[in-house]
């Protein structure tokens, strides 16, 4: 029920409706009946106070001008106090369909608009809601005038959203390999240019983008990145260098719909020459080899802007290492601490004119590469046919030092020809 003029103001609020038709920024006025219900609520008695509240609500409800065919829906909660206006049956909406009438007032950013149905389109390809002031604002039920703003008020034009991703993969006529699942979706809208790309994906390490033009069929563009959380990532690198190898091979190209397997896009020609594709092999060459190598030793590099001749020796290491086999040079000096002990026939050893194995072993030796520090259980030089070097002074210094003395002893080979080494690297 409605009271006289001294009965309490409720505040102003905005609402959204699902297929209702909404009173925006209505005052509303409720009798004491509203005390009642926080008298009882003070109370204690809760559902004294809903009962009340429901009465007063179903009351309200009913005073519409349309009633039985529509009626007045409260909504009341800490922002305030709004009002809807529902319809009641199937029929309402038909027997008083609803509908309004604007006068906009277009601002100096938009006077390039020939009419309002450019400013939709321009909103729809931006994605942004055009912002509006209205002279005046008339909502009807039928021939009912239901609601009349003649105040300025902002209005806000929202825009359709761009349809969902499509969920698509990326294959090859004469290869195996394929970008096996893309979220690809309308992301923007430049010129005559609809740009499809699955930058919006959670997740995706590749963002492939392809511009379709509107007007030209034949200037579609298609271009690949790495995401830039995964821009210094082996295995996301050498991914987007086959896919770039493959564009530029022959044979037919396709972006497949996964859920009916139907062809979205399908083309043959690409630009890249063949400068760019013998580049393209050697990068996947190198990651290639890394990719192989982190899966070996548990690791996860990160790729440098540069590759120093540091890095390449590195890189050696780990290869050799992998495959158990040994990095081989040559040497011409040697040497070597020994701690002296007479059980071992030092002396007997350092007095052979032939030359001798000399192995050198080393514990926990590591190699650092590429943000990565990988430890190796031991590392082992073999130094083949050595011989001391000043052999007479070399026994002099055994002969006069005493067990457990560290002694540095030097080693050359016999001769230019036989004075080979081997390094190896043991990681398991």
């Amino acid at each position: 029920m409605l009271g006289p003029k001294d009965n309490k103001s409720i505040s102003k609020n905005k609402t959204e409706g699902n297929g209702n038709v909404n009173i925006q920024n209505s005052n509303i006025k409720i009798n004491k009946g509203m005390d009642e219900v926080l008298e009882l609520a003070r109370e204690g008695d809760n559902i004294g106070a809903l009962r009340k509240m429901g009465m007063l609500q179903r009351c309200f409800g009913a005073m519409h001008p349309l009633y039985p065919d529509f009626r007045y829906s409260l909504n009341m909660n800490e922002k305030g106090v709004s009002i809807k206006v529902v319809g009641n049956n199937e029929e309402a909406i038909k027997k008083y369909p609803p509908h309004g009438n604007i006068k906009f007032i277009i601002p100096d950013e938009y006077k390039w608009a020939k009419n309002i149905n450019e400013l939709i389109v321009y909103g729809y390809e931006n994605q942004i809601p055009i912002k509006l002031k209205a002279e005046g604002i008339k909502l009807w039920l039928g021939e009912y005038l239901m609601e009349e703003f003649k105040s300025v008020s902002e209005v806000n034009i929202i825009t359709k959203k761009f349809p969902q991703p499509i969920p698509m993969k990326f294959e090859f006529q004469n290869t195996s390999f394929k970008l096996d699942y893309l979220e690809m979706g309308l992301v923007r809208i430049e010129n005559d240019y609809l740009i499809l790309s699955n930058e919006m994906q959670e997740g995706a390490k590749l963002i492939l983008s392809l511009s379709i033009n509107r007007s030209n069929i034949s200037d579609d563009r298609l271009n690949i990145k790495v995401s830039e959380k995964y821009i210094d990532n082996v295995e996301v690198n050498l991914k987007m260098n086959k896919f770039l190898s493959n564009i530029g091979q022959e044979g037919v190209k396709k972006l497949v719909v996964l859920k009916d397997d139907s062809e979205f896009m399908v083309f043959s020609d690409s630009n890249i020459n063949y400068t760019n594709i013998r580049g393209i092999e050697k990068e996947i060459g190198l990651l290639e080899r890394l990719y192989v190598l982190e899966k070996y030793y548990g690791v996860v590099f990160t790729l440098p802007e540069k590759i120093t001749e540091d890095d390449c020796e590195n890189l050696l290491v780990l290869e050799k290492s992998m495959n158990n086999k040994p990095i081989t040079g040559t040497y011409s000096k040697l040497t070597v601490s020994l701690t002296v002990n007479s059980n071992f026939n030092q002396i007997e050893a350092i007095n052979k004119d032939i030359g001798q194995n000399v192995e050198c072993v080393f514990i926990g030796e590591k190699v650092e590469i590429f943000g990565q520090s990988i430890v190796f259980k031991e590392k082992k030089i073999n130094y083949y046919n050595a011989v001391v070097d000043n052999k007479e002074k070399t026994l002099k210094k055994f002969e006069f030092a005493d067990d457990c003395d560290v002694l540095n002893v030097k080693f050359i080979p016999l001769d230019k020809i036989n004075n080979s080494f081997e390094v190896y690297y043991k990681f398991k």
